[in-house]
């Protein structure tokens, strides 16, 4: 069984993002993304949701938001940096973005509605439906840049 615990984040003014559980055994269900990098593994000291689990990493993945090259409007009134949220998998036993291995050192661009799996069912590996590990990424505030 996992053990979920909160790391204490940075004071912010709102959230961006929030994953929601869908793991059997999580409580609380929600989590809140408020920081520029949002970090989900074993290690206390080094990630902002703790999952006690030996079959994950250290630091199992991260999740980042980044803003693109400037993009003009049509008319060049404007110009707006879109904002980028991917997710990198850092972990031996992989992270799944819709059921897809992302691969140790790789990111993906992450999207609302995307289903993040840190931990599959898989007959193989012995690990059940009632083990899985895994969240779906809700994007509350597109923070792009106008100017």
């Amino acid at each position: 069984m996992s053990e979920f615990e909160v790391a204490t984040l940075p004071e912010v003014t709102h959230a961006w993002g929030k994953l929601n559980s869908v793991t059997r055994l999580t409580v609380p269900r929600n989590y809140k993304i408020a920081t520029d990098t949002f970090t989900i593994g074993r290690n206390p000291d080094m990630n902002d949701l703790v999952i006690n689990d030996p079959r994950l990493s250290g630091v199992h993945t991260r999740i980042s938001v980044s803003w693109t090259d400037p993009v003009r409007s049509e008319a060049g009134l404007t110009c707006t940096k879109p904002m980028v949220v991917t997710i990198s998998d850092l972990s031996t036993n992989g992270t799944y973005l819709n059921k897809q291995l992302i691969g140790k050192g790789n990111s993906k661009a992450l999207k609302n509605g995307d289903e993040i799996q840190l931990l599959m069912a898989d007959e193989d590996q012995d690990i059940t439906i009632d083990q899985e590990i895994s969240f779906i990424f809700v994007q509350l505030e597109d923070l792009s840049l106008n100017f």
